[in-house]
């Protein structure tokens, strides 16, 4: 008795040394090879996260219908002239809220006044966006980009595209920034959603989080020309509802999405203010419950790893190799399901990691244990012989 239980304590000893060199060698890949700067290009076109394996599976097998909230109105073609009359014509339909994605930078004497007139009537309900530029302490000095923000005091809240991340797939965005001033300001999307509905803006605010993620997969937001707005159809259907101003095929204004490929700014803004309008909201496993399923899938894995390299020799290392794979798949497939049913993101790429690793780290373990070993036995030969 004594012996079978030294024998399976030594056993014991074995899987928890080989779990802990394979969570250093993950651990090292994750946050110190991939983070040093000669990775940096690397890293840069390899934007990527498991919620996107999570995003992708959910778009493809789910029906989306178009959103009860939120339609684009596309002015590509339209002058400032035309944009005024667009505004005014929406307006007239009674929206929830507008959201003017377009930009004035020189006052027209012509056109502006009456376009700075529709701007700042509150009865439009109208949100302008400013673009919100970092300093080396991380807040925000807002930085205009239209004539009216200057000398007036339109309702604008800050665009989340931050210029300095346009090639960065975008997934989240932040309700507010800390200006330097010690004031924050607020999103655009945030703003929007406080006149649409200020009892679900209320709601993220109470969540307190700095960034929230895009939910992208829950609905189709329609765009219609800005041609069709006088057809008495759009205008019943637009009704009631928050308005997105802006162009839809300007190359200039396209970001990377983690579904959708490249995408207008005005659709990012749409699909960020429904997921506030719909409390759409992802909700993340903490870091440490990440690592901890990791390593305790990885702990299974090696036992039986170490299990059948004792009892099964070769064909062991064959069943191990389809038992880490096929673990692997239902990781993935757990995390797709929890993602789509419960709108929870667990972050499976440490686990899956690990389990990669758990096979280098057994070989390296066994490799060092026998070498030690065999040091210690020929150390206490010669000792033994003088």
């Amino acid at each position: 008795m004594k012996t079978f239980h030294s024998k399976w304590w030594k056993e014991g000893l074995h899987v928890a040394a080989i779990t802990v060199i394979a969570l250093l060698l993950t651990r090292f890949i994750i946050y110190d090879v991939v983070s040093l700067g000669v990775f940096a290009p690397l890293e840069k076109e390899m934007d990527f996260e498991t919620s996107d394996i999570y995003n992708a599976v959910k778009e493809n097998q789910s029906v989306h219908p178009s959103s009860p909230d939120i339609v684009v109105v596309s002015v590509d073609k339209h002058d400032r002239k035309q944009v005024l009359m667009d505004i005014r014509k929406i307006a007239a339909t009674e929206p929830l809220a507008i959201g003017l994605d377009v930009h004035f930078k020189v006052y027209q004497e012509d056109v502006d006044s009456l376009l700075l007139a529709t701007v700042l009537d509150p009865a439009n309900r109208l949100v302008g966006c400013t673009k919100a530029v970092p300093d080396s302490n991380g807040c925000y000095k807002q930085s205009p980009m239209s004539y009216y923000e200057e000398k007036h005091n339109p309702v604008v809240g800050y665009t989340n595209i931050d210029p300095a991340k346009e090639q960065k797939v975008l997934r989240h965005f932040r309700p507010f920034v800390l200006k330097t001033d010690g004031d924050t300001l607020m999103s655009m999307e945030l703003k929007i959603a406080s006149i649409a509905n200020p009892e679900m803006a209320q709601q993220l605010i109470a969540r307190g989080n700095e960034v929230e993620t895009i939910d992208y997969t829950r609905f189709v937001i329609p765009v219609i020309d800005a041609d069709d707005l006088d057809d008495p159809d759009i205008q019943a259907w637009i009704a009631h509802k928050v308005v997105m101003i802006g162009d839809v095929k300007d190359m200039e204004d396209m970001r990377i999405t983690p579904l959708h490929g490249y995408v207008p700014g005005v659709m990012i803004h749409a699909y960020a203010v429904e997921t506030i309008l719909q409390a759409s909201y992802i909700r993340t496993f903490q870091s440490w419950k990440n690592w901890l399923i990791a390593v305790s899938i990885c702990l299974i894995f090696v036992a039986l790893l170490l299990l059948a390299r004792r009892t099964m020799s070769n064909v062991g290392n064959l069943l191990i190799r389809i038992c880490q794979f096929a673990i692997m798949y239902v990781l993935v497939v757990c995390g797709c399901i929890v993602f789509e049913n419960h709108h929870t993101y667990v972050d499976f790429a440490p686990s899956i990691l690990m389990l990669g690793f758990g096979t280098l780290a057994f070989d390296l373990w066994f490799a060092s244990y026998g070498i030690i070993t065999a040091i210690i036995a020929f150390t206490k030969k010669h000792i033994h012989k003088k």
